[in-house]
């Protein structure tokens, strides 16, 4: 296991196998999810290493949680989410492999109270059209209580048309702040982003865009509360509520 350094938590997902009586032949193989094992309050050092074992959450301590996933922007029909449990200062313990669907939306939970005092649950859904510049909107819930957990309402990406020199758009429903990213491959050329409603940007002459395909990602947040004149990241990381948005390529 390799972690970020400082205070952690480590889940593992148990599961059943059956091998269907030919252990030979994998094909056939089925895993259901039988329980969960955590262990938390360590403390990671760089380049350290320690053996953990982990404690079985007992049964009583587990409970069946469905997402509703509502409705994601029109024409993003791939949908699916994660639940996790916030532990504090110990972060984010996803409830991985466990990817949930309108199709498969329940699964068998470690009650928050199980992993620390004051948890709670956090939904992350994701909506995509599944293409290869594609139009996506994240939606991401904290503080969740209870075994019914609300996508709630999803920001849908901006409309508009980005050039090389800049583009303009027109703004979601619910966005607080709009961005341009410019890339090429792996390599970030540079990232525009606009706080004051403004739906159109012209990139600096300084800004020498490279010839070849540039991508294009236009992007907006939707933050609930976030005061756009006077905000900190760490401060006010919460009301990151949304994203919706949208991939061009450019010849």
């Amino acid at each position: 296991l390799t972690s970020r350094t400082g205070k952690v938590a480590v889940l593992a997902a148990l599961f059943d196998q059956d091998l269907k009586g030919t252990p030979a032949d994998p094909s056939d193989d089925t895993q259901t999810l039988i329980g969960w094992a955590v262990k938390t309050g360590l403390t990671v050092t760089q380049n350290g290493t320690q053996s953990v074992a982990l404690d079985i959450i007992p049964a009583s301590m587990l409970q069946d949680v469905t997402v509703s996933f509502g409705s994601p922007p029109s024409g993003l029909s791939q949908v699916g989410g994660l639940v996790g449990i916030d532990a504090g200062a110990d972060g984010t313990l996803q409830l991985t492999p466990m990817f949930l669907t309108p199709t498969g939306a329940t699964v068998r939970a470690p009650k928050p109270e199980a992993i620390a005092s004051g948890a709670a649950y956090r939904l992350t859904g994701f909506a995509s059209n599944g293409q290869t510049n594609p139009t996506t909107s994240i939606v991401l819930r904290r503080g969740l209580t209870g075994t019914s957990l609300s996508a709630g309402a999803w920001l849908a990406a901006p409309s508009g048309t980005p050039t090389r020199t800049g583009g303009s758009w027109t703004a979601p429903s619910g966005a607080t702040v709009q961005s341009l990213a410019y890339r090429q491959g792996a390599t970030q050329i540079v990232n525009v982003t606009v706080f004051d409603g403004t739906s159109q940007v012209t990139l600096p002459d300084m800004i020498a865009m490279p010839s070849g395909t540039l991508t294009v990602d236009l992007s907006a947040i939707g933050a609930p509360g976030l005061d756009v004149g006077n905000f900190s990241l760490d401060a006010d990381r919460a009301k990151l509520a949304m994203i919706g948005g949208v991939t061009v390529s450019l010849n």
